[in-house]
């Protein structure tokens, strides 16, 4: 009993990744609130399934204003309404908090590596490098945040390529890494 229960707990966890890297993944490509759609499928599923679409679709949001335009998100709503007011985050500030945020997921699944799939632990880790190795989601605490959106693209055309292909490879690991959440 005890043994279900722990793996019931792990399995939860490896969804809340999951479900956190797809849904803000959504929100970096489109800029836009998270969407789930289907009726008759679970939440991160459908978040999953939006990744999916954005990598088929060749990330149609994606343009050479990728870091100029902010992220329209959802908050609760400060005076204790239920109903949530829409948000503006800028890009490199949700990077870099996506980033902050998914290293805490990541830190607290491999307290228990030995019982995590093999597969399951390289897409995780994989994802991690990918989201370190972005300049974007250090820009803040690097101190170069104003340069980057001051400057001006010498080649706008391969600035675009290589973000559609940075994100094709993080939607990837998102997509690996989904077929271990337990339904």
């Amino acid at each position: 009993m005890k043994i279900a229960a722990f793996q019931n707990g792990i399995n939860r966890k490896v969804e809340r990744l999951v479900l956190f890297a797809a849904q803000s993944f959504i929100m970096i490509v489109t800029k836009k609130p998270a969407q789930i759609s289907g009726s008759d499928m679970d939440i991160c599923t459908s978040y999953v399934n939006g990744v999916r679409k954005q990598m088929e679709d060749g990330f149609p949001d994606i343009d050479a204003t990728f870091i100029h335009i902010p992220i329209q998100g959802i908050a609760p709503n400060p005076n204790g309404s239920i109903k949530p007011v829409t948000k503006e985050y800028a890009v490199l500030q949700f990077l870099w908090t996506f980033r902050l945020q998914l290293n805490s997921y990541i830190d607290d699944l491999l307290k228990y590596y030995d019982l995590l799939p093999d597969a399951f632990v390289i897409s995780m880790i994989s994802l991690g490098k990918l989201v370190e190795e972005d300049l974007n989601s250090h820009a803040i605490e690097q101190g170069v945040a104003a340069m980057l959106m001051n400057a001006k693209l010498v080649n706008p055309e391969q600035y675009v390529k290589g973000l559609k292909e940075y994100y094709r490879k993080l939607g990837e690991e998102i997509s690996s890494m989904a077929e271990f959440v337990s339904s």
